[in-house]
């Protein structure tokens, strides 16, 4: 009997061990196992997800104690339009707590996401519709692998995120973004407050205008697109503090960066780092940007500062600008101005420059024109040709024209320049542009002004006087020359200038000894230019014993002189001069008359003789006299 009741005790034991390894069992398949959700529970799930603007559709779910429920190729559609999905998910991961007496908003223990898309903003939704209400669920965590929400792709993204009936609080947002090279990372958090049809944040992190340049384009931002394409060549991510507050049912939007770009390029330009807040405001027609302040500095090390704005909406650009820089690319900088337009006006040092006004940065889309004005100033350099030291002046920018005034500087050898020069480019055409400059000189080296005129003459003297030229900034400029003005020359030598060798030599053979009598020089003239031929009347060149007057033309671009002179006893404005010309007129008429013509750098002087002047003489008195055919 004892042995009949041990081997039913061992029965038993053996069926509970059996009936606890089939439990184990049973909930290990339970926990493993993933059963598909039936079709009218899906059915009713995609019912409860859709509303009047939209229906979703779910391809399959599944449930399993270990996973949750898994929702597969989740797809969201607009309804009575025909488009691509809104928003579509490969794979939906809802991890429930099943303990009992759990209050509902805290059983979800976290969700993950696989292959995110979020092509474009919910669709505008009709005024007279109700908001949406959201379920209440306390803050759970979020995992997402692989996304592209808004053009912005992420390779992984976790968050805490929190409903209540109208809003969507998504906190401590963790993003990695694709870089082969560099590990992007932002963190931030959103907001997504369906009662004001806002969603707002910030974030901030490190990123390439790549992962950004999407967004701008579904946001229909084509300002922000157009300046951020302006840098190329970018070394490193961009680092950044980001703000940004989108209304869903207009997409209007507003953002602002506190960016710091490393090396670089802008519009072509190396940078070496850009700084600055960077404001971007759009609505569904225009985009303005406006970067306040700008901190920035080239490659080569010149510093810029100040603030600028884009107003898509005239397509201009706003400046506010202090920098010491080389000036073509600074025009390249700010788009203008840099096709050559004011190529004549050449700095060998960067010039220090302060710019305020608006610049049009379109010649067929924008509404305004160019309106700058500002103060420059270079240590060295050249305007049209001419050299200048430790320049400054005004300048404005108006349409089609540039105006520096209030020029003031000083030649290599210490000469002062004052004036002003006018530059005129029709429809910004670096070939038709045409200068017109009113200069103002005093004791300019004479060899300078003819270098500034492509004449290498050796020449000496120090020049006063005023000048106003004129012509066009293309190959042909001295071809095309014009103007006026009245020079002085003194302390000019004579007979070291090839230009009077023939009279020198004439002097020196008909008078030994005269040259050291005319050593020191002055002289002054009016002249007249037109198509780059000089003309002049009263040329008049002293020594301290002679002085020469003439007359004549000379060609600048061919290099033909067509003088005649005619040296004087005496200086011309002296006492003894008027009494000795007075006297010694017919001699000096006579015998002291010559033709000067051919080359600058070698002239032939053609002694007029007694006998051509007397010929000349008589010929003009027959001509007078001869009579005159009438008509029957």
């Amino acid at each position: 009997m004892w042995r009949l009741f041990k081997i039913i005790v061992s029965i038993l034991k053996g069926l509970l061990w059996l009936a606890v390894v089939l439990l184990v069992a049973c909930m290990a398949v339970l926990y493993l196992l993933e059963r598909g959700l039936p079709a009218p529970l899906l059915h009713r799930l995609e019912s409860a997800l859709s509303n009047e603007d939209r229906f979703v559709r779910i391809e399959r779910a599944t449930f399993s104690l270990k996973r949750g429920i898994q929702l597969h190729r989740v797809k969201a559609f607009p309804k009575r339009v025909a488009g691509q999905a809104l928003v579509s998910v490969d794979e939906i991961t809802v991890d429930l707590a099943l303990s009992p007496g759990l209050d509902a908003s805290k059983r979800i223990r976290g969700v993950t996401l696989k292959q995110v898309v979020l092509p474009d903003l919910p669709p505008e939704q009709e005024e007279s519709q109700e908001l949406p209400e959201l379920p209440v669920l306390a803050p759970f965590p979020l995992r997402v692998k692989q996304a592209d929400i808004l053009g912005i792709k992420a390779d992984y993204l976790t968050a805490t995120v929190a409903t209540s009936a109208t809003r969507v609080d998504v906190t401590e947002v963790v993003v990695y973004l694709p870089n082969p090279s560099f590990k992007l990372k932002v963190d931030g958090q959103v907001t997504i407050d369906l009662q004001a049809q806002r969603v707002y944040g910030r974030a901030q992190g490190q990123a390439f205008p790549d992962n950004l340049m999407p967004l701008f384009r579904i946001l229909k931002a084509r300002g922000a697109i157009e300046q951020i394409s302006c840098f190329t060549e970018i070394k490193r991510p961009v680092d950044a503090h980001y703000t940004f507050d989108v209304d869903i049912e207009t997409t209007d939007f507003a953002m602002r960066l506190d960016v710091d770009v490393g090396p670089c390029a802008y519009r072509t330009v190396p940078i070496a780092f850009a700084r600055g807040t960077l404001g971007i405001y759009g609505t569904n027609i225009y985009t303005s940007v406006v970067i306040d302040p700008l901190s920035a500095q080239t490659a080569d090390g010149a510093p810029i500062q100040g603030r600028l704005a884009y107003i898509e909406e005239v397509e201009g650009l706003k400046v506010e600008a202090d920098t010491t820089m080389h000036i073509p690319p600074l025009f390249t900088i700010i788009n203008i101005l840099n096709e050559g337009e004011l190529d004549c006006i050449r700095c060998t040092r960067p010039p220090t420059l302060s710019a305020r006004g608006i610049v049009a940065l379109s010649t067929t889309e924008s509404t305004v024109t160019n309106q700058l004005s500002g103060k420059v100033s270079f240590p060295a350099g050249s305007i049209l040709n001419f050299e200048a030291r430790e320049t400054t002046g005004d300048f404005t920018l108006a349409g089609y024209q540039a105006r520096f005034s209030n020029v003031r500087g000083t030649s290599p050898s210490g000469g002062a320049i004052t004036g002003e020069v006018t530059f005129d480019f029709p429809d910004y055409a670096a070939t038709a542009t045409v200068f017109n400059a009113a200069l103002d000189m005093r004791n300019v080296a004479l060899e300078e002004i003819s270098q500034a005129f492509n004449v290498t003459n050796d020449r000496a003297g120090q020049v006063s006087g005023k000048i106003q030229l004129n012509g066009p900034l293309d190959e042909r400029t001295i071809e095309h020359l014009a103007g006026e003005g009245h020079v002085t020359i003194r302390n000019g030598v004579i007979h070291r200038m090839k230009i009077f060798a023939g009279l020198t030599d004439y002097l020196t053979r008909t008078v030994p000894g005269i040259s050291s009598l005319v050593d020191q020089s002055s002289g002054s003239m009016d002249f007249t230019i037109r198509d780059g031929v000089l003309h002049t009347d009263n040329l008049l060149l002293e020594g301290n014993i002679f002085s020469i007057s003439g007359k004549g033309t000379y060609n600048i671009a061919t290099d033909k002189l067509d003088f005649t002179v005619r040296a004087n006893i005496f200086k011309q404005k002296t006492i003894a001069g008027r009494i000795s010309r007075l006297i010694t007129l017919p001699f000096t008429r006579l015998l002291l008359e010559f033709k000067v013509f051919g080359e600058l750098e070698n002239p032939d002087w053609s002694y007029v003789s007694i006998i051509e002047k007397i010929t000349e003489g008589l010929a003009k008195p027959e001509q007078a006299d001869a009579p005159k055919t009438e008509t029957p």
